[in-house]
């Protein structure tokens, strides 16, 4: 198995990607070292600083910081999680598709941090868990009962929840 010419078990030195177990241990390998990452980036100066803008932005402003440039680098910032994980979507599974970039996938990410809980670091990822482990349940239960192997999605739940938490 290739990828884009590149023999898989050349693929980061030593690290098989072609088994399922060594694209497993390094996709979580990554999962912790960003997870950590973002734990001592909130807990740096820098994050205080976005903590202290999202608080009380005007008053961040009158202790001299640039609330510009810092929104700015967060939003940079926040984006380098998103395109690793992309990128090891795509080495693990081999492919890419446009559904990775449809604005429902974002819903989706918005109803795992609400699922889990905002304001903690836990509550997404296990809010990530649950959302992926009962669309993974639900195909295996619609397969089983002779629906065919089609994706179950959630998305009938997400807007019968979005409705009701909207009201």
């Amino acid at each position: 198995m290739d990828f884009f010419g590149i023999p898989l078990q050349a693929f980061l030195g030593q690290l098989l990607l072609g088994l399922v177990n060594g694209s497993f241990y390094v996709v979580l390998a990554v999962f912790a070292a960003v997870f950590l990452a973002i734990i001592r980036i909130v807990q740096s100066p820098f994050g205080q600083v976005l903590k202290a803008i999202r608080e009380n932005e005007p008053r961040a402003v009158s202790l001299g910081y640039d609330v510009d440039r810092y929104k700015l680098l967060a939003f940079v910032l926040s984006t380098a999680p998103a395109r690793l994980a992309g990128s090891m979507k795509t080495v693990v599974l081999g492919f890419a598709t446009l559904s990775d970039a449809h604005w429902s996938l974002s819903g989706e990410v918005v109803l795992m941090t609400l699922l889990g809980g905002m304001g903690t670091f836990a509550g997404p990822v296990l809010g990530a868990f649950t959302i992926i482990g009962l669309q993974n349940y639900l195909a295996v239960a619609r397969g089983r009962a002779g629906h065919g192997n089609h994706r179950c999605d959630l998305r009938g739940a997400r807007n019968r929840f979005s409705a009701r938490l909207c009201r």
